[in-house]
């Protein structure tokens, strides 16, 4: 069973910084799997509320919540497109990735993957990068490559295989994010650094490069 990840209830929203001030918290009464910012002149975030199963919209220039949108079950993460068109929604549960047009903040498509989805990005070259968790015994399809433009989705290979994990320390009962795979783009876009389960108590870290479309190192 997946480890659950969770973010602290309280939401950092940019704003103007004075001397070593940064951001206003503000206090929403849920928790969060995922927190994305609009940099494309929205002034929004978009929190993926994964125990909901939804999408929320929040205005950092009104600081209020603007609309919510539904997801397939169990969204972990969010990355959006560098035209700022749309936001790709991992969900979990459903096995999908969800699309969601933020012209008109609309879900408009769900693509079947072939296994559980958890981190996601997106290249400079608007290909979504995806790391999920194996269903059953297939370890293939651990991390894979979603092209919008054809709408065709492909296992990414992962070599060399992954040494033996490290073993974690005792919980220290200090509050943290736990998830078998997460990615993270450069500012780029060129590159895409990111961890991966390619098996239930298996873990790959590994830099994809974007115009090749491999994994460089591993």
């Amino acid at each position: 069973m997946r480890s659950l990840r969770f973010l602290a209830v309280a939401v950092l929203l940019a704003a103007p910084a004075f001397a070593a001030t940064f951001g206003t918290v503000v206090a929403t009464g849920a928790s969060y799997g995922d927190i994305v910012l609009d940099n494309k002149g929205r002034n929004q975030v978009y929190l993926v509320n994964s125990a909901l199963s939804q999408i929320e919209i929040y205005s950092t220039t009104n600081r209020q919540a603007i609309t919510t949108i539904a997801t397939g079950a169990g969204p972990e993460s969010a990355a959006i497109s560098p035209d700022g068109n749309f936001l790709y929604v991992t969900a979990y549960s459903a096995s999908a990735l969800d699309i969601i047009d933020l012209t008109k903040n609309s879900l408009v498509n769900a693509v079947t993957l072939p296994a559980s989805p958890e981190g996601v990005a997106v290249g400079n070259d608007g290909r979504v990068l995806i790391s999920a968790v194996p269903i059953g015994t297939n370890t293939s399809n651990t991390l894979l490559i979603y092209d919008p433009s054809s709408g065709l989705t492909s296992a990414v290979a992962v070599t060399p295989p992954a040494p033996t994990p490290s073993v974690l320390p005792p919980p220290n009962n200090r509050a943290f994010n736990s998830a078998r795979g997460r990615l993270l783009a450069s500012p780029d876009g060129t590159l895409i650094v990111g961890s991966n389960g390619t098996s239930t108590t298996a873990k790959v870290v590994f830099v994809y490069q974007v115009a090749s479309g491999t994994v460089l190192l591993s």
